[in-house]
């Protein structure tokens, strides 16, 4: 998601009182406080499903749970904190990409697979093939970086990168973003751009109409604190599911010594793309 309409939307949190919460199930796929939460709680569900799973796995939850309502921006978790500063970096995200301080990260056409979308030079975007490779080397350098990290015992640096992951993948479900089709939306049918037009190719615009993460319904309009599964948009839903598989994934080679799937589970199978 974009920097300005981030900004914009927590400062309306920020000002508005508890009879301005209605709007927030049309929120977008935000990242911060209030109405403006979004990755927060998809991770939120994400490490709950992956907890229950690795328990049965490894005998334990190694995951720290998310606390509901947590933002991004003043976080302790770190998990949240590299989902947070994926879209609001910090010197250690912009290292790790190899941009520098000045780095227009919302807008610059080398790293929009960050963001999973293509990225572009000269207005002419990456294939779609070759966008889907990008993204899913972001997701597996990140994980790698969080293996390692917690094998050195830098627990905390492992958090990170896993959230850091973990937010890529959650950027793909969303409909601005690339379309995705088959069960669960496991397939990728196109990836978008931003900042650029580019006649037969979907577009991620400032403000997305296609971006809410909360359904309509009348209870999850009208309770702010009702930001459950159930509330999610299916696409959200599915964007839970792909996380907590990852999250399954990466913590089966973190404490069991397993392999990393690098297909992601399916979710960014690239080869079978058209270029």
């Amino acid at each position: 998601m974009r920097l300005p309409w981030i900004l914009a939307l927590m400062t309306l949190s920020a000002s508005c009182g508890s009879h301005k919460e209605e709007p927030v199930s049309e929120q977008k796929w935000m990242t911060g406080a209030g109405p403006a939460r979004g990755h927060e709680d998809i991770t939120r569900l994400a490490v709950d499903r992956a907890n229950d799973a690795l328990q049965g796995q490894i005998g334990y939850r190694p995951y720290p749970s998310i606390a509901k309502g947590v933002a991004g921006i003043d976080t302790g978790n770190a998990m949240v904190r590299g989902n947070f500063e994926t879209d609001f970096p910090s010197r250690r995200m912009k290292e790790f990409h190899k941009m520098p301080d000045n780095v227009d990260w919302h807008n610059d056409g080398r790293i929009q697979h960050i963001h999973s979308l293509r990225d572009f030079a000269g207005g002419q975007p990456l294939g779609l093939r070759d966008s889907c490779v990008a993204i899913r080397t972001n997701i597996l350098d990140a994980a790698r970086q969080a293996i390692a990290s917690y094998q050195a015992g830098h627990t905390e640096d492992g958090q990170y990168w896993l959230g850091h992951a973990a937010h890529v993948i959650q950027d793909s479900f969303s409909p601005a973003h690339s379309e995705r089709h088959g069960a669960g939306r496991q397939l990728i049918g196109n990836i978008c751009v931003y900042g650029i037009d580019v006649p037969g190719l979907c577009k991620h615009d400032s403000v997305d109409v296609r971006d809410r993460i909360w359904r309509s319904k009348f209870s999850c309009q009208m309770d702010p604190n009702n930001r459950g599964y159930s509330c999610l948009k299916d696409e959200a839903q599915d964007a839970v599911n792909a996380t907590a598989a990852f999250l399954v994934n990466a913590g089966g080679a973190i404490f069991a010594g397993k392999a990393l799937d690098e297909s992601l589970q399916g979710y960014f199978a690239c080869e079978s793309l058209s270029p």
